[in-house]
């Protein structure tokens, strides 16, 4: 039997044909990767089987030869920029590993702002190229309503491939600081670990603080800890507490929030704030290449513990990216419909661009 082969297009996003036995997934699991894009419309049962594998699935049935619908197409390409963020690594497959795939592919390249022609060469040499009219009419369609980046190069390396450390580092020296000067108070008690006071009001964090919550929750809690801050963030309790309190103390005291840290002590450090919201500019900056407005710095903590204000981010960091392209700029609730394309297509060079096995 022919060993399952993966053609890797960066070093997190790979490509390739549908798993067909457990011996495949396992080398797909065995290559590091965690997630999967199926794009089978006929391998529904094949989701099953890798989610039961423990792989997480987005499911985008597509028929062969077909081409996605532009918005689902969108959705699932912000999917993937999540996942990507994350440091997953991620296949993506339909039956053969060509057409759909290339066509997913290709869509996820002209998102990070290659042109069309850019995409194609990229491509060249690939097994995974779009091989109908429609595939190449629906890239075509979708190139226009997300123009070429031209303010900079396009590059395939995430920006989350950077280190975050030096980012951390400076948060935590900030927050040291800060426990100094606050000090031992005698008779003080200290939320998240004496009391859980200051845990029943909603309140937001900056995205450098929201970034190293997030890193912290999934480096040093274990599976079912984090289980019970996702059942508890699905309370519908009148009362609210945050799902980092367990029987009245915090999951992560020794690395909450400066929010919390200030809870008692009857201050309100401005200077802190004020270092905080610097770094969150600068690693906004650093991840997206954009310079961003402050209001979009924040996020609610019930999203930060979700992990769903990674999505808030990616809204503001491809709106701010349509700015720099010139392209028009979408809001954060239409970013997921784009609006299919009007222009007609010479019969003559789209079948250039067909290929002879027509396999997707």
């Amino acid at each position: 039997m022919t060993a399952y082969h993966l053609q890797w297009i960066t070093e997190q996003l790979a490509v390739g044909p549908a798993p067909l036995s457990y011996d495949d997934l396992a080398v797909i699991r065995n290559a590091g990767i965690t997630a999967i894009v199926n794009l089978g419309s006929e391998m529904a049962e094949l989701t099953a089987i890798e989610r039961e594998s423990g792989f997480e699935v987005f499911f985008l049935p597509v028929e062969d030869d077909a081409a996605p619908d532009a918005a689902e197409l969108e959705t699932a390409l912000q999917w993937l920029d999540e996942a990507l963020y994350l440091d997953k690594k991620v296949l993506v497959h339909c039956r053969f590993g060509k057409g759909r795939t290339g066509t997913f592919i290709a869509g996820y390249l002209i998102r990070r702002g290659f042109g069309l022609k850019m995409a194609e060469k990229q491509l060249k040499g690939a097994r995974s190229v779009p091989t109908s009219y429609a595939q190449w009419r629906l890239l075509r369609d979708y190139h226009r309503a997300m123009p070429e980046l031209k303010a900079r190069t396009p590059d395939l390396r995430s920006r989350k491939t950077m280190s975050l450390a030096p980012f951390f580092s400076d948060y935590e020296m900030l927050v040291g600081a800060l426990d100094g000067r606050i000090g031992a108070v005698a008779g003080r008690m200290v939320c998240g670990r004496d009391t859980d006071s200051c845990c029943h009001e909603l309140f937001n964090v900056m995205l450098v603080e929201a970034a190293y919550l997030h890193h912290v929750i999934g480096s040093t809690l274990d599976q079912e800890s984090r289980r019970g801050i996702a059942e508890r963030l699905k309370s519908d309790a009148r009362d609210y507490t945050c799902a980092l309190s367990v029987s009245g103390v915090c999951l992560l005291a020794e690395r909450r929030p400066v929010r919390c840290r200030l809870s008692g002590t009857g201050e309100h450090d401005s200077s802190v704030e004020k270092q905080i919201l610097l770094l969150s500019r600068q690693l906004f900056l650093s991840l997206t290449g954009s310079l961003p407005e402050d209001s979009t710095l924040t996020y609610p903590i019930t999203r930060v513990l979700s992990g769903a204000y990674v999505q808030d981010y990616f809204a503001e960091a491809q709106r701010l990216s349509l700015r720099m392209r010139g392209g028009p700029e979408r809001s954060s609730s239409s970013a997921r419909a784009l609006p299919p394309g009007q222009a007609q297509h010479d019969e003559q060079e789209c079948c250039e661009k067909r290929k002879d096995d027509g396999e997707g």
